[in-house]
């Protein structure tokens, strides 16, 4: 099957994924994602194109303590290697900067949207949630899985345009 793509958000799991548009390299990551990522060593991976990905396990958290950010220079691939978490995802535009890290990091944290703006996306094993740089998202929130396994894929976004 297709992934879903709904509004600029695309999510699927990679399971049922053949192919997205002609982005070359968001085909590249998720297949390298579904193929390798169990096998990642916590960390950064440097794959080409300037492409990397994160791995990690963690406790999700409650959602209340949690910000939300938006990218810059890097569209992320959120992929749920094992457990699950929500993110909660928003329109960038018009949320409030609380802190901005983009020289240093490329991350700026945003107050709160107004909760008829968010979605949450349940994620579980092979989910996977392609986030641009318009897309606000509040990861690492809790669903009742004690521990969250998963890898971050930071595609610079001039390779998705």
């Amino acid at each position: 099957g297709k992934a879903s793509k709904g509004g600029v958000m695309l999510s699927g799991n990679v399971k049922t994924y053949d192919a997205i548009g002609d982005s070359a390299a968001l085909t590249r990551v998720l297949i390298f994602l579904r193929d390798k990522a169990a096998e990642l060593a916590d960390g950064r991976h440097d794959l080409r194109d300037g492409i990397h990905i994160l791995a990690k396990e963690y406790e999700p958290g409650d959602a209340a303590a949690k910000r939300f950010e938006t990218h810059v220079k890097y569209a992320d691939v959120q992929y749920v290697v094992s457990g699950g978490e929500s993110i909660f995802v928003a329109p960038r535009e018009g949320l409030a900067t609380v802190e901005d890290r983009l020289d240093s990091d490329d991350v700026r944290f945003h107050a709160e949207p107004d909760p008829a703006a968010v979605s949450e996306m349940r994620m579980g094993e092979g989910d996977f949630l392609l986030l641009l740089p318009e897309d606000a998202h509040k990861p690492e929130c809790s669903i009742g899985h004690a521990r969250c396994r998963k890898c971050i894929a930071k595609i610079p976004v001039e390779l998705l345009s």
